[in-house]
């Protein structure tokens, strides 16, 4: 089954996979993702009894259902209506460039030097576009052309806990240790996620995001202190 829901001023379009999984089309894509993401939190925090989960990429929503699903509950995803406009936070993220292996790939596929793309990254705001593959993971964008960078043909098998990558269009934090398949350029000092308490992200899809370049005693310092990223910059 394939049809429509109207959300505020638009048409979403939406496919209905059996009574297993309903996808939902964000068809202006990063032009509305602010809310098209609140809709999808909106979902999410109902607590529907016939929805399991909720995806969200700024393409689509994917919601998984249960048996407890029925036609007539496409009407009421119709209903939903936003309980404000979400306020967009700035974070600075401070980080450290370090010495990686995967330095020489970035700066021969780009054309740039390691210090023209520092000084052009620090140059960007950037937004939260979503959250990754696997938990405390990032997608930050999107980056000129120039930075955008074909996956690894071969992923590395460790990045330490809140790692910085570049991968395609984004730019990447590895909240937690984990496999890899970006290029790793350093490490962020301060933690974004709050596991294994609620809520478990500390930004959220939508917020800016300003690099801050710290050199290596002021990094070591930061890292000490043990500050999350809403303490460092003043949030309660």
């Amino acid at each position: 089954m394939s049809g429509y829901i109207e959300f505020k001023d638009r048409k979403l379009k939406f496919n209905l996979y059996g009574r297993e999984f309903l996808r939902v089309m964000n068809p202006e894509g990063y032009d509305r993702k602010h809310e098209f993401y609140s809709f999808a939190k909106t979902i999410y925090q109902k607590n529907f009894e016939f929805v399991d989960e909720v995806i969200y990429t700024p393409g689509e929503i994917c919601i998984r259902l249960n048996k407890h699903f029925q036609d007539k509950n496409l009407d009421v995803l119709q209903q939903i209506k936003l309980s404000g406009k979400k306020k967009v936070q700035s974070f600075k993220v401070p980080v450290f460039i370090k010495d990686t292996e995967d330095w020489e790939s970035v700066c021969q596929l780009s054309g740039l030097n390691r210090n023209e793309i520092v000084r052009l990254l620090e140059t960007l705001e950037l937004s939260v576009i979503m959250f990754g593959f696997l938990p405390g993971f990032l997608y930050i964008g999107e980056l000129p052309e120039v930075l955008h960078l074909p996956r690894k043909a071969r992923a590395q098998k460790y990045f330490e806990p809140q790692t910085l990558a570049l991968g395609g269009p984004y730019l990447g934090i590895y909240d937690i240790a984990s496999p890899g398949g970006w290029y790793n350029i350093g490490t962020v000092a301060c933690s974004i996620s709050n596991i294994p308490n609620y809520p478990p992200m500390l930004i959220e899809p939508g917020d800016s995001i300003k690099l801050e370049f710290l050199d290596q005693q002021a990094f070591e310092e930061l890292r000490t202190s043990q500050l999350n990223i809403q303490q460092y910059n003043g949030i309660s």
